[in-house]
């Protein structure tokens, strides 16, 4: 009898360790940690809005942040929260089309130096709540 009621906790105490490492693995390491901060703006080049690529935050040692497309009017919104702090901000070209596409590829006005976000002379600060990043770019 004690020895199935040994069995019995050993087999409880393997479930309730299987259940907590398998919530453990569940959390979504790229959520950001503490107080977070939303970022929309306008990307402009030479006083024209950039309606080509992208505007990628990234955090110079995490490599994390976030990223979003230019819209036609030249705005854009990263769609999810970033942890506060300071970014290089980088705005590369879209990706060209795939040879099957019969597209011609597009090409973003701005120079190479704006383009790669671990080279970026960009920075802005992110802060708790909403934030706006304009940058009219020379």
């Amino acid at each position: 009898m004690s020895k199935k009621i040994f069995s019995m906790g050993l087999f409880l105490a393997f479930a309730v360790l299987l259940v907590v490492t398998m919530m453990a693995g569940c959390t979504d390491r790229r959520q950001p940690k503490g107080a977070t901060g939303t970022v929309t703006g306008t990307v402009k080049y030479q006083g024209k809005p950039v309606t080509v690529g992208f505007t990628v935050f990234q955090e110079p040692t995490t490599k994390k942040g976030g990223a979003a497309p230019l819209g036609t009017d030249g705005t854009y919104t990263i769609p999810t929260p970033m942890e506060i702090g300071k970014y290089n901000v980088a705005f590369p070209p879209p990706e060209p089309p795939a040879p099957h596409e019969n597209k011609k590829p597009e090409t973003s006005p701005l120079p190479s130096k704006y383009q790669v976000p671990e080279k970026a002379t960009v920075k802005f600060t992110v802060a708790k709540g909403a934030n706006t990043a304009n940058f009219d770019l020379e």
